[in-house]
């Protein structure tokens, strides 16, 4: 690890202040990226920061992590912002999957408008439901949105209180 964490620091520097990671020295064919300059780019698809080094692309978020913490650890990093190009060292945070996808943006077909609760067509009332692990737990139905809402949030904290502590 330890050679690892010395190659990438002869030439990235890291500002975990800002999150931003630059080239030490001139890179690419001919030096055409040159000493300085902010390394890397968006990636469209992902919005996470991407770089390629030594013939193999990188996240932005793990090499902050390595150049920091001067170790790249087992469990996932998680952008507290949900900004995944957000790379400074205070939005940066260690979860375990089901943690990372407790962070995630409330999906596209949301009918609600919140995370675990839809509308039942069949009880014409609203559905709370929280994931455990890999299972669903029904919480209820509802009359009033604002009570299947209060009902996830509830259930959310007892079983994630570091979650929605640090949210």
């Amino acid at each position: 690890m330890t050679l690892l964490v010395d190659s990438m620091s002869k030439v990235l520097s890291y500002d975990p202040e800002t999150g931003i990671l630059t080239w030490k020295i001139d890179m690419g064919q001919g030096g055409r990226i040159k000493a300085g300059s902010e390394a890397g780019c968006i990636c469209k698809n992902t919005g996470y920061l991407k770089i390629t080094l030594f013939k193999r692309n990188n996240l932005g978020h793990r090499l902050a992590w390595l150049l920091h913490y001067r170790e790249l650890p087992d469990k996932k990093i998680d952008h507290i912002n949900r900004i995944r190009s957000d790379n400074r060292i205070s939005n940066l945070r260690l979860v375990t999957n089901s943690e990372n996808g407790k962070n995630r943006k409330i999906h596209i077909n949301n009918s609600s408008g919140h995370t675990g609760v839809n509308w039942s067509k069949r009880y014409s009332k609203w559905m709370a439901r929280v994931k455990k692990g890999n299972k669903r737990v029904h919480l209820g139905y509802f009359e009033n949105i604002s009570d299947a809402v209060f009902a996830y949030e509830k259930a959310s904290k007892e079983l994630y209180p570091e979650i929605n502590g640090g949210l």
